[in-house]
């Protein structure tokens, strides 16, 4: 079983245990028991519940909009509890009323960020995250220029025309593995990355012809990102210059010169590396690929008029 099979069974056995009834109950029986366990267990919705118990949704979502006990504010207002909270379980807390908002708008369901904000705080819906600890970097850049042509100009007019790309580090106790990513600037969506226990130019070379074959093997492109060893190797920048890419460098120890991958990093270690604890690599890996079909299709970006990277690309193909 996977990890998340087995925490929807430990969830499933969970609520056997504590609703008070069984599969052969009565309707009213069932609906008064769910009303009462979703009362005292916020972090559960209605949908897992019914699941678990057999009892028929809309027939619930009928009980607990019962226009004699509540009125039309109340049962708006229900209603909308539950599209927050299911919004939320979906992006595993990881965004704010903010972003949940423009998910609301997308799906149709009106609601201002007053009120959002309103019911996430009557539910406790709080984003989960860990700030990590922040460290001094002590590392002397090499006195070596090359040129930045891409010259902070992060907002591109087409897909396929910038790319941008770096490593960072991820530890799992004594263990590093690094981590390789390529964004497009013009929608922020990573278009190709991948995991490894060694840094090097090969992981950089590998990464780049999965994005190279993912985008179409595109013409007329720039691919910037520092000065690193595995960006400058004699394999890495060959190959470049064989396919006719044009290689940008930012400047040393200026990472504002590559700031969207900064950015994207700090996102990813805030919303999802700093959130959770890895047993091995395979766990690690999982966790990241997750995030990036997340990050890519799911999260809302403000640069982006709080479209998703895919829909971007989709809207202005």
């Amino acid at each position: 079983m996977t990890e998340k099979e087995i925490t929807k069974l430990k969830r499933a056995i969970y609520i056997w245990e504590n609703i008070g009834v069984g599969m052969n109950s009565s309707t009213k029986e069932k609906e008064v028991a769910t009303k009462q366990f979703l009362e005292k267990n916020s972090d559960y919705n209605f949908y897992q519940v019914c699941d678990v118990i057999g009892l028929n949704k809309g027939t619930y979502y009928h009980f607990i909009n019962d226009k004699k006990s509540k009125t039309q504010y109340e049962i708006k207002d229900e209603k909308l509890s539950i599209e927050i909270k299911n919004i939320y379980d979906e992006t595993e807390g990881r965004i704010g009323s903010n972003k949940i908002k423009i998910i609301l708008d997308s799906r149709n369901v009106k609601a201002s960020l007053q009120k959002v904000r309103k019911l996430m705080k009557k539910m406790n819906l709080k984003v989960v995250m860990k700030k990590p600890n922040r460290r001094g970097n002590n590392t002397t850049p090499k006195n070596i220029f090359r040129n930045n042509l891409l010259k902070k100009q992060f907002f591109q007019d087409k897909p396929n025309k910038v790319w941008v790309s770096d490593f960072t580090e991820i530890k799992i106790n004594r263990a590093r593995f690094y981590l390789c990513v390529i964004l497009d600037l013009f929608s922020r969506k990573v278009v190709a990355y991948r995991l490894s226990i060694r840094l090097n130019s090969n992981l950089a070379l590998l990464t780049f012809k999965d994005a190279y074959q993912n985008r179409g093997e595109p013409n007329d492109l720039l691919f910037h990102s520092d000065q690193g060893a595995q960006y400058t190797s004699i394999e890495f920048m060959n190959t470049l210059k064989a396919l006719k890419i044009k290689q940008s460098f930012s400047n040393p120890g200026n990472p504002y010169d590559n700031a969207v991958m900064e950015s994207f990093f700090a996102t990813l270690k805030r919303e999802e590396v700093h959130r959770k604890k890895y047993k091995d690599y395979e766990n690690l890996k999982e966790s990241i690929s997750k995030y990036i079909v997340f990050y890519n299709n799911v999260r809302p970006h403000k640069s982006l008029n709080y479209l998703t990277p895919t829909k971007f690309e989709d809207n202005n193909s």
